[in-house]
């Protein structure tokens, strides 16, 4: 049985995050679901670091701060 005393008030998790790759019209080309651990802070741009353009992926490297970089290959 686990002490009430030992459960923060507060707890936080990880921060659900989805990348959503679209073309210049707006159509969907790929989705990537994942998460990040940033202190319970929401997701926002100031989480990705870099974003590389490839001829058939690009790359986006996330970041946060109880985490290493996080680097995300989206084919398309």
């Amino acid at each position: 049985m686990r002490n009430e005393e030992e459960v923060p008030d507060w707890p936080y998790g990880a921060t659900d995050v989805r990348l959503v790759l679209k073309d210049r019209n707006g159509k969907k080309l790929a989705t990537v679901s994942l998460s990040i651990a940033d202190d319970g802070s929401a997701a926002s741009e100031q989480n990705i670091k870099s974003v590389e353009w490839k001829e058939n992926e690009v790359v986006v490297v996330l970041q946060a701060s109880e985490m290493a970089d996080k680097e995300v290959v989206i084919r398309y």
